[in-house]
């Protein structure tokens, strides 16, 4: 819908590009909610003396929260549009980080974190981000879904060091009030900039406009449509649902997203080993930086490579990644601890949002993708719980950690399977009669 709060739109820029920053500001912040909760981690063990399963299961618990959330606020989107659920998620996950910093007990941070948080994260989450991009790029999804999916690990790598030092010389409580204050401040932005469709501002998807002309440079990438009879189906979450291939995608969410057990115990892992807390908590930004500039150019790189083959080298990073931090054993190595990060960072594998929408694009993809992303919500209850009590129980992350580097290689396998490049890819010079896919 066209109407008058619309910002000016130049003829030269191409408005989609707008809609990508503004998520990932918002990604950024929202998933740094999350990412930092290992550095809050160790914090509240030393203040309250919980045992690691019991404070684990509070993540759990805002998974299982955000798991049911996301599918529904992907549809919200697809009906009301990211400027009437944004917001709201917003002022939810803003009262949730108010609420925790007053918690002085185990359930009434169950309560703050695990639910009302979880709820505004999730209305913020990129699942109804990737249905807005969706709708917004066709021949460079993956540029742009990689891009926003750089937000998670810029999270990581701005906040989670930010967050330390505030515990550092405040405590963790007023961490937690400086947290709202920066969620707060994405609701004027999402009010005022962000977009559904392109439609609403008079555009096309990817700017592409009818005076373009195939030899121009716009031109020289298109999006093959390989499999027409299946893309030009009109998908339902209950008929993508009775197809093979939404339960192996579902698969490769679910398996490859296991490096979540890594992801919270890493930081306890390495203060475990000998290492100081602020220099895990930096490692932990590395890690989050390396995150956002992978996805960014694995993103890309799935646009000319394919997605299955981008998604594999990224793999191959990860489990490498992980073999070298079971390799860990004290501090006198901090090369092994550097080499780690990076090829962690690099393997961070953010390309699933782009094959689901390749595979199952349409106006219901929100909440097709909110479905799909159950199975990372399952890995964040079971994952970070379990890691915690395999600890406990052994006093070691080995079997937790090599529990991650099994799920990645499970998950790649996943996405071979499949195979979003039999249903569309992007070609670099089409033929002439191959079908070319819209934005619908």
């Amino acid at each position: 819908m066209n109407d008058r709060s619309s910002p000016q739109v130049s003829s030269r820029f191409f408005y989609g590009w707008t809609v990508v920053g503004i998520s990932v500001l918002t990604l950024t912040l929202a998933y740094g909610t999350r990412s930092s909760f290992s550095i809050f981690f160790v914090a509240m063990l030393e203040e309250f003396s919980w045992s690691r399963a019991a404070l684990s299961a509070a993540f759990s618990i805002h998974s299982i929260v955000a798991s049911v959330g996301v599918p529904l606020a992907g549809a919200l989107i697809d009906r009301f549009g990211p400027r009437c659920i944004f917001p709201l998620g917003a002022a939810i996950l803003a009262l949730g980080l108010v609420a925790t910093s007053r918690i002085h007990t185990l359930w009434q941070f169950y309560l703050c974190f695990g639910l009302i948080m979880a709820l505004g994260r999730s209305m913020l989450s990129m699942g109804p981000h990737s249905a807005i991009l969706a709708n917004w790029f066709v021949r460079y999804r993956g540029t742009a879904m990689g891009i926003a999916s750089a937000g998670p690990g810029m999270g990581m790598f701005l906040l989670s060091p930010l967050m330390q030092l505030l515990i550092s010389s405040f405590g963790w409580r007023i961490a937690y009030l400086v947290f709202a204050g920066l969620i707060l401040s994405l609701i004027p932005l999402l009010l005022t900039f962000q977009r559904l469709r392109p439609a609403e501002l008079g555009l096309s998807p990817d700017g592409v406009t009818e005076k373009e002309s195939p030899s121009s440079p716009q031109k020289r990438r298109e999006v093959e449509i390989v499999d027409p009879v299946w893309a030009a189906e009109e998908w339902t979450p209950a008929k993508a649902m009775r197809t093979y291939r939404f339960w192996v995608l579902f698969g490769a969410f679910l398996f490859g997203n296991l490096t979540t057990i890594v992801l919270v115990h890493q930081v306890a892992f390495l203060v475990d080993v000998g290492y100081s807390k602020l220099f895990a908590a930096s490692i932990f930004g590395l890690i989050g930086i390396l995150t956002s500039l992978s996805t960014i150019l694995f993103g890309t790189l799935s646009d000319r490579i394919g997605r299955e083959a981008a998604y594999t080298i990224q793999t191959i990073s990860a489990l490498i990644a992980i073999a070298l931090l079971l390799m860990i054993k004290d501090p006198s190595r901090p090369w092994l601890l550097y080499l780690y990060a990076l090829l962690f960072g690099l393997g961070s594998r953010q390309s699933l949002p782009a094959m689901a929408a390749d595979i199952f694009q349409g106006r219901h993809f929100g909440a097709i993708y909110g479905i799909l992303a159950f199975g990372i919500a399952i890995d964040h209850i079971v994952g970070p719980w379990l890691g915690g009590y395999l600890f406990d129980l052994w006093h070691s992350y080995t079997i937790p950690f090599l529990a991650s580097w099994v799920g990645v290689l499970l998950g790649c396998l996943c996405v071979w399977i499949a195979a979003p490049r039999k249903v569309r890819r992007v070609r670099r010079s089409p033929s002439p009669e191959a079908p070319i896919a819209n934005s619908s």
